[in-house]
């Protein structure tokens, strides 16, 4: 919702603020993968992530901290469901 995702041909996303990583703005672990501290339709949301998990992304690039290993980002969002 309000956020577009890339797909690159490496395999890498860029997902902007649809996905954060770590806490702090991304500065305590960066490379953590977490949901945004904010949405306006969070169902929405992860219903968006979950389409971008299923692309196996081999690294995402997030808004704020970051890069992301895919696996870690799979394992965590599948998780979360």
């Amino acid at each position: 919702p309000g956020s577009i995702s890339i797909l690159l041909d490496s395999g890498e996303i860029i997902a902007g603020d649809l996905i954060g990583g770590g806490r702090l703005m991304g500065i305590l672990q960066p490379g953590r993968p977490r949901y945004h501290h904010w949405y306006s339709d969070f169902d929405l949301a992860k219903k968006s992530i979950a389409r971008i998990m299923e692309m196996n992304p081999t690294r995402i690039f997030v808004g704020h901290g970051g890069p992301l290993e895919g696996k870690d980002a799979i394992r965590y969002f599948n998780r979360e469901r």
